[in-house]
């Protein structure tokens, strides 16, 4: 029975995580990642309209004129977590309980996070040019126990299904904007969500 307990307790990684963009997606496609798990939504989205079962995770950038108060806010109206730099993070450690709390880098500050921010939050998601498993691998063994998500910068072209399986093998998850995603089948500018 406890054995039980424990399988039903532990969820399971979600291949990627969809970020909504500028470009948007449709009412379909957002239902289906809503099912699928979190979105991750810019501090700048929050007014579009999510489906009601959505869990969603607030990406709050440097360019995101947010107060304390504003981002407590968004996480007393339902947000699951917000994902914060690392000098709004070391405001919020201590303060918000770390599952609430995700930190937000650039690949080469990865160096300035000290045990206390990396304790004090349940993840972190990492923003590359480009995306080195092995770099990214040996990151996240600094993170272990937690959360690891991986969001290309650069690119405006499809990830692929080996750099997708790549990540997941190294116990990451690549996050991809969602006007990337489609319930149609995969083409040359969208990947079906499946």
């Amino acid at each position: 029975l406890i054995t039980k307990f424990i399988l039903l307790r532990i969820k399971p990684m979600s291949v990627f995580l969809p970020l909504l963009d500028a470009n948007g997606a449709d009412d379909a496609v957002l239902a289906a990642l809503a099912r699928i798990g979190p979105l991750v939504v810019p501090s700048t989205l929050t007014d579009v309209h999510l489906p009601q079962n959505a869990s969603r995770y607030i990406l709050v950038d440097t360019d995101s004129p947010l107060t304390a108060d504003e981002i407590i806010s968004l996480l007393d109206h339902g947000a699951d977590k917000v994902i914060l730099p690392l000098a709004l993070a070391k405001d919020f450690v201590g303060l918000v309980s770390p599952d609430r709390l995700l930190l937000l880098l650039d690949v080469a500050s990865v160096s300035a996070v000290s045990d206390r921010i990396r304790n004090g939050v349940s993840g972190v998601l990492i923003k590359t040019p480009s995306v080195d498993v092995d770099f990214i691998a040996s990151f996240s063994r600094f993170f272990t126990g937690s959360s690891v998500h991986v969001l290309h910068t650069a690119s405006t072209e499809l990830p692929t299904r080996s750099t997708i399986r790549a990540l997941h093998g190294a116990n990451t998850t690549l996050v991809i904007p969602a006007s990337f995603l489609t319930l149609s089948p995969t083409d040359s500018k969208q990947i079906n969500v499946a």
